[in-house]
Parts: structure tokens; sequence; C-alpha cells
């Protein structure tokens, strides 16, 4: 599966605060994910390998957008990633 380009932040925290919310583009679905895909878009957040993730069909309602229109841009679900 090829993310270049189909995947980005969408949460206001980062990585420093312990919370990412992972939104998708294009044609790929966080359900769709490998093993390594997923470890792949934690390093790249700097997340640490072994940090928790959970795929999400919608928005988390604890986690507040980094845009408003966040919340409705990215239909193809999210990953929240939490140290």
């Amino acid at each position: 599966m090829n993310l270049n380009g189909k995947f980005t932040s969408v949460s206001k925290t980062d990585h420093h605060d312990g919370v990412i919310l992972v939104g998708f583009c294009g044609d790929v679905c966080p359900h769709d994910l490998r093993p390594w895909d997923i470890q792949y878009i934690k390093s790249w957040y700097s997340m640490p390998p072994d940090c928790k993730h959970e795929i999400c069909s919608t928005w988390p309602e604890e986690i507040e957008p980094a845009y408003p229109a966040a919340k409705k841009n990215f239909i193809n679900g999210f990953l929240l990633l939490r140290i």
C-alpha cells in the first residue's frame, strides 16, 4: 500500500502531548492498514513503536481538531495514536 501523501495529523495535539489523530484520504482506509503500515505512521510522527493505536470510523469526540473542517474532510477514517 502506498501511503505517500495520503495521511496527515488532524488533531490539535501532537506527539509531545502523547496523542495524535491521523486522517486518511485518497484510496487509503485505516481498516486496510497492515501492521508495518501502522508502524510506519507511528515512526513518521516520532511515536514509540509500542504506543497504543485505535482505528476509528468517526471522529473521537475527546479529540480537538487542528482546524474546524478536519472533522468532516477525512471520510476514510482515522488512526488514533496514544503514548
